[in-house]
């Protein structure tokens, strides 16, 4: 939500970064922050857009204004997931019955309740040990899977041994409050991620 922000994780060497659209999220963008923080990204780093609610109208809206490189979309089947001019990174919290071969990657993270989610309150433990059991099952050769979920830098790099995960999807586990990062924290944790990824 800080160009600040931006630029540091593409600094620390982020794979992308994402823009919030999603309406019920502390993190939401309006449209001429979201203009502001996607000059911000640097050549070679995905700007994604993260969609839960929205309407698919307003999605092809978005890539098309904020450039987006791809999509990141909850709650959504597989079905919905076709139709888009950029890849989709498809979240989901359990293993779906059937998974699209042409997507950007899996992410997975464990279920939570929206108000948990809003005050960026950690899953329940067991929750996500199931999340990264998914995530494990979920891997196959050309598919990439990402974590997400109550990550932070004491337990990331335990999460992608235990996961397997390609990459991992953080947002308050670096932050001093909603939307805002923590420069020492967004250090740590990019530190401890390098070390298993």
């Amino acid at each position: 939500m800080r160009p600040e922000d931006v630029r540091l994780s593409c600094e620390l060497g982020a794979w992308a970064c994402g823009l919030i659209f999603a309406p019920d999220s502390p993190r939401h963008l309006r449209k001429e922050k979201a203009l502001e923080l996607r000059a911000e990204i640097f050549p070679g780093v995905l700007a994604v857009g993260v969609f839960q609610g929205n309407e698919r109208e307003e999605i092809m809206k978005t890539i098309e204004s904020c450039r987006l490189d791809a999509v990141q979309l909850y709650a959504a089947t597989a079905a919905e997931l076709s139709g888009y001019p950029v890849p989709i990174l498809w979240a989901m919290c359990h293993k779906p019955p059937t998974i699209p071969e042409d997507l950007l990657g899996l992410l997975v993270e464990p279920p939570r309740d929206s108000a948990d989610r809003i005050r960026g309150r950690k899953p329940a433990a067991a929750n996500q040990s199931d999340a990264w059991k998914t995530a494990h099952e979920l891997k196959k050769p050309g598919r990439t899977v990402i974590v997400a979920g109550g990550l932070d830098a004491d337990n990331v790099a335990s999460v992608i041994a235990t996961s397997g995960a390609d990459g991992v999807d953080v947002s308050s586990g670096i932050e001093s409050k909603p939307g805002v990062k923590d420069a020492q924290k967004l250090r740590r944790f990019f530190s401890a991620a390098r070390t298993r990824l």
